[in-house]
Parts: C-alpha cells; sequence; structure tokens
C-alpha cells in the first residue's frame, strides 16, 4: 500500500503532519502526609493548626509517589524529603526507589512511616515539609515539571 506525502506513517499509525507523537512515558508527582498516629490515620491537613496535650507527642511523616503518566518507571531512581521546624531541619532523608511504579499507581517513601518521625518540645511548631520525586532527573517524564510538593503546618503542644 503507498502511503500518500500528506500522512506519516509511524510503527502502524498514521498522524497528519504538524501532529506530535511521542512514546509514552511516566509522570512522577508527589504528595506529604503528616499524622499524629503511627498508622496515619489521623492526618494534619496543609496550613492547618492542631494542638496536643503534653508527653512528648510525635508525628509522622510519609511522601507518596504517583506515577501519572501512561508507563511504568523502569529503572531506580532517588526521591527526597525535608522536614523543617521553626526553620531548623530536623530530617532529610533521600533514597533509592526501584521499579516499577506501574502507570496509575504509586508507593510510599518511606514504605514504614516510623522512619520519618520527629518528637515534639513543648512549645508551638512551624513545619514546612517538602518531597521530591526523582531527584536526579533518572526517568524520562512526560512532565519533569511536578516532582515537587511542600506541606505545612503548625503545631501547639500545650502541658
Amino acid at each position: 500500500m503507498r502511503v500518500p506525502r500528506s500522512w506519516l506513517a509511524v510503527v502502524g499509525v498514521l498522524l497528519s503532519p504538524g501532529v506530535a507523537w511521542s512514546a509514552s512515558k511516566p509522570d512522577l508527582t508527589c504528595s506529604i502526609y503528616a499524622s499524629a498516629l503511627k498508622d496515619m490515620s489521623k492526618l494534619i491537613a496543609s496550613g492547618t493548626t492542631v494542638s496536643f496535650g503534653g508527653g512528648g507527642p510525635r508525628i509522622w511523616f510519609a511522601i507518596r509517589l504517583d506515577n501519572k503518566g501512561q508507563a511504568p518507571t523502569d529503572k531506580d531512581f532517588r526521591a527526597k524529603s525535608l522536614v523543617k521546624r521553626n526553620g531548623a531541619t530536623v530530617v532529610s532523608k533521600e533514597s533509592m526507589v526501584t521499579p516499577p511504579i506501574n502507570a496509575g499507581a504509586w508507593k510510599f517513601r518511606p514504605l514504614d512511616p516510623e522512619s520519618i518521625v520527629v518528637t515534639l518540645p513543648m512549645t508551638t511548631n512551624t513545619f514546612e515539609v517538602t518531597g521530591s520525586a526523582d531527584t536526579l532527573n533518572a526517568i524520562g517524564e512526560s512532565n519533569e515539571a511536578n516532582d515537587q510538593c511542600t506541606l505545612h503546618f503548625t503545631v501547639k503542644v500545650v502541658g
């Protein structure tokens, strides 16, 4: 069969002139979760202020990595989280994430929420938590601009 010049044959798919074609790619995004309970069932929303009674309350953190693209991740990549309390870094953690994260699927990083936990002093604590998926750009993504996430909240510890 002869293909007219006005059409381009690409792997059995015909595209009209000027229509861009690209292979499916993953698209990694992240979300940050903070919880007053280890099982992550008492989430703290961004922009809120929560109060705790004394006794050294703790907050657990997790980063969720989502693949919103059309293809799975195909190699290892690095993810990072940074927890600041009252402007000072209290946790900085970077880890390797192994493939795959299939299209439409997700993984928590860290898999064990206890690996990022902060015990609170008896004071008001302002938190800024940032996360990053694919910190070294190892994965060719359909959107490289959405790999960052941030959560801000305040915790008041009263006696």
